[in-house]
């Protein structure tokens, strides 16, 4: 039982030790400059490359949309040319686009 009380005493001790050295606070005012001048300019990079990340999604977002139109117009350029063998609205146009194709082609020669 005394060596226990021996132990508690002395971790005890030691923890009051380094204690009052851990809470120990320095206030160095250029310090205190530095960092914040540090801080000041890190938030302005960072809010210069986040507006740079920004415009690049943007552009990005445009990019696949204009993707998806022109995708989109070609398919169906190919589904209304497909058409051109049978009696429809579409045939009847394109046979007259051509028709008149072949006569100014003609007419060039």
């Amino acid at each position: 039982m005394g060596k226990l009380r021996y132990i508690i005493l002395t971790a005890a001790v030691a923890a009051t030790v380094n204690a009052s050295a851990a809470w120990r606070v320095v206030i160095d005012p250029s310090c205190i400059k530095a960092v914040a001048a540090n801080l000041a300019s890190q938030k302005l990079i960072e809010d210069q490359h986040n507006k740079r990340l920004d415009s690049i999604a943007a552009r990005k977002q445009k990019v696949e949309l204009y993707t998806v139109s022109m995708a989109t117009i070609k398919e169906l350029y190919r589904l209304s040319v497909e058409n051109v063998s049978s009696f429809g609205t579409e045939s009847l146009y394109y046979k007259r686009e051509f028709g008149i194709r072949k006569r100014l082609k003609k007419l060039w020669e």
